[in-house]
């Protein structure tokens, strides 16, 4: 969503939960956050429970304009702060885990973003690299 009218600065976030209605469930179909599903300073699937929620909010600024090869492209900068928790039968904990960060990208044509962060949390921190954002 663009915060300023020239669309150089824009705010984006997800929301996202996981129910598990059955009450005796394997562990490979626990609901999961962590790394590539929320919670981009934790190692991929760090938490899981029978219910999880997260959600994860940036702030992307378009610094400049340039032309790559044939296709015209943006550079930017993002900062975001996720959070969320999963929830288990008989677990008292009202822990919520956070990470900040932010990062740098190239958007090409509005068809690629490529994109490269670090994220710290209470596991240390985790860099990332990929294409696209998730959301």
């Amino acid at each position: 969503y663009p915060v300023l009218k020239d669309d150089k600065l824009t705010i984006s976030t997800i929301w996202k939960g996981h129910i598990i209605s059955n009450q005796s469930f394997e562990f490979y179909q626990a609901a999961r956050i962590g790394g590539k599903n929320g919670l981009r300073g934790f190692r991929n699937e760090r938490f899981s429970g029978q219910t999880s929620y997260y959600q994860n909010t940036d702030l992307r600024w378009n610094i400049t304009r340039f032309n790559a090869g044939i296709l015209p492209a943006k550079l930017g900068a993002f900062t975001g702060f996720d959070y969320g928790r999963v929830w288990l039968k008989n677990d008292n904990s009202n822990k919520w885990h956070t990470a900040y960060g932010g990062g740098l990208y190239v958007n090409t044509a509005g068809l690629f973003t490529f994109q490269t962060s670090y994220f710290s949390s209470d596991d240390g921190g985790r860099f990332m690299f990929g294409l696209g954002f998730g959301f």
